[in-house]
């Protein structure tokens, strides 16, 4: 097991290193076959649980141009979110980018700024120092299941896959 980015994940299984990678999208997998997650992620600010903007339901791109902001490194999910921005983008305070939420979790206890992340990223968030508040409007992503197309796999492998396939289905 290998936690990393996407990008990370997909470089391994081009080098033979990972059979097969969780991605969180967008991601480039033409090259790969797949299976989609039947879960949608949203988008989600950590935030400081002392700041007023903690105790919102949701935050907007508005909201967030006015305070120093961690984004995602990965160039396709910056994209994402900088589309989410829209005309904001422009007047934007990137503090930092980072590629683990954990991190960037630990950016913002540290006050360096609010961090854009999934809300599954953070299973383990301690709400008495920092809390995730949904962006508005809504922003998701899904993940696919991901392993190079034709690759001999060992018979664990095979049977993992057929496994998953078959648990997607039943959903």
């Amino acid at each position: 097991m290998y936690t990393a980015n996407a990008d990370q994940i997909r470089q391994r299984m081009d080098e033979g290193l990972s059979d097969i990678g969780l991605l969180l999208e967008p991601s480039d997998i033409e090259q790969y076959e797949y299976i989609r997650m039947p879960v949608t992620e949203k988008w989600a600010a950590i935030v400081p649980s002392c700041v007023p903007l903690a105790k919102r339901n949701s935050v907007t791109a508005e909201e967030l141009a006015k305070v120093p902001v961690i984004m995602p490194s990965r160039k396709k999910v910056h994209a994402e979110v900088a589309n989410w921005f829209g005309k904001h983008y422009e007047h934007l305070n990137i503090a930092a980018v980072s590629n683990l939420s954990t991190n960037s979790a630990l950016l913002v206890e540290a006050g360096l700024g609010y961090a854009l992340t999934t809300e599954g990223a953070l299973p383990f968030l301690k709400e008495s120092r920092i809390r995730m508040i949904p962006l508005s409007p809504e922003l998701t992503a899904t993940s696919v299941l991901a392993w190079k197309r034709q690759l001999p796999f060992s018979s664990a492998t095979e049977h993992f896959l057929e496994f998953f396939r078959k648990k997607v289905e039943d959903q």
